[in-house]
Order: C-alpha cells, then sequence, then structure tokens
C-alpha cells in the first residue's frame, strides 16, 4: 500500500492512484495535520484514506483500539473539508478522547459546566453517531481548528462564551494537561 507522510502521521492511500485524493486535497490534509499538538501524535498509528465504495462510504470513521483513522473518498469533496480537513480533526478527536479519557474526565466533574459540554447537540452530516464521545470529537474539532488554524467559529455552541466555556473543560482535562497539572497548549 502506498503510503505518505505528512506532519509524522503515515497515510495509507489506496493502491491504485486514480484513486488517491486530488494533490490540492492532499495540501489541505498537509495543512490540517500540521494543526495537530505533538503530544496528539501517540494517537494516531495511521490514517487510511479509502477508495470509493469502501467503509466508510461518506465521512471518517475509526479503529481506536489501534489508533486508525479510515477517510473516505468523498470526504475530501466536501465543502467543509476545503480549508481544513475537518473530519480528519473530529476522528482524531475521538482517538484523542479514547487514549485520555476526555468524556469520561468531563463526565466525571459533575458541574452545569460539564453537563452542558455533555449535553452540546451534535450535527453528524454524514454519519449517523451520538453519544458524548461525538461531543468531546466536535469540541476538539473547533478548538483545533479556532486555536490553532486562525478559524473564527460561527457554531452558537463553540463561538464566544459557550465555546470557551467548552473550550476550557477540554483543556483542563487530561489530553491538554501535562502529569503535573500544568497546561500543554
Amino acid at each position: 500500500m502506498p503510503t505518505q507522510w505528512m506532519n509524522g502521521i503515515r497515510f495509507e492511500l489506496p493502491e491504485d492512484e486514480e484513486d488517491w485524493p486530488l494533490p490540492s486535497q492532499l495540501r489541505t490534509l498537509e495543512r490540517t495535520t500540521a494543526l495537530v499538538p505533538e503530544f496528539h501524535l501517540v494517537c494516531i498509528n495511521r490514517v487510511e484514506i479509502r477508495r470509493p465504495g469502501q467503509h466508510p462510504l461518506t465521512g471518517g470513521g475509526n479503529d481506536h483500539d489501534n489508533r486508525i483513522i479510515r477517510l473516505s473518498h468523498v470526504s475530501f469533496e466536501r465543502d467543509w473539508n476545503q480549508d481544513f480537513h475537518i473530519t480528519f480533526l473530529h476522528e482524531l478527536g475521538h482517538l484523542v478522547d479514547h487514549f485520555f479519557q476526555v468524556t469520561a474526565y468531563v463526565q466525571g466533574l459533575r458541574t452545569d459546566d460539564s453537563r452542558a459540554y455533555i449535553a452540546t447537540p451534535h450535527s453528524h452530516r454524514d454519519g449517523g453517531t451520538n453519544g458524548p464521545g461525538e461531543r468531546t470529537a466536535d469540541c476538539y474539532m473547533n478548538y483545533i481548528i479556532s486555536a490553532y488554524g486562525g478559524v473564527t467559529l460561527r457554531s452558537d455552541h463553540f463561538a464566544g462564551r459557550a465555546g470557551e466555556m467548552r473550550f476550557n473543560l477540554l483543556l483542563s482535562s487530561p489530553a491538554f494537561t501535562a502529569p503535573n497539572g500544568t497546561r500543554r497548549t
């Protein structure tokens, strides 16, 4: 399987070169991977770019036990993946959640803010998954593109004070704190 490395992350491309994303789409993915905090690279073993007809058919998926992200062929054509590949960031958010137990941490706080975080609506454009882990993946994706990518968020849930509350919970989690409790951002 052809392999390409982007910012320390291994990408496996389909065997047939005609099934590869366009060079501009690969540049978008490379620009996106440059946003990933170095201490989150441990969460990823590899990213599989799927050929047409392979699962997942539209968005992305992951195998958190083996630290694999799968990106559908279609995901590269979606409007929301043109500046940054947010499907990749969302799926990485699942791996970060699994590795660092972010959702369990937030649920364990049992505060009004943590309940609001867990109750954040999730819009599943491509998939039908739901649950508290989707909130963490959405929060991670939104935090990375706003804090590191400079994107101004328009979502009621991740902009302004509401976003600040959610991001502060994410940043206080083990995914963004060193063993001594200091923030790593």
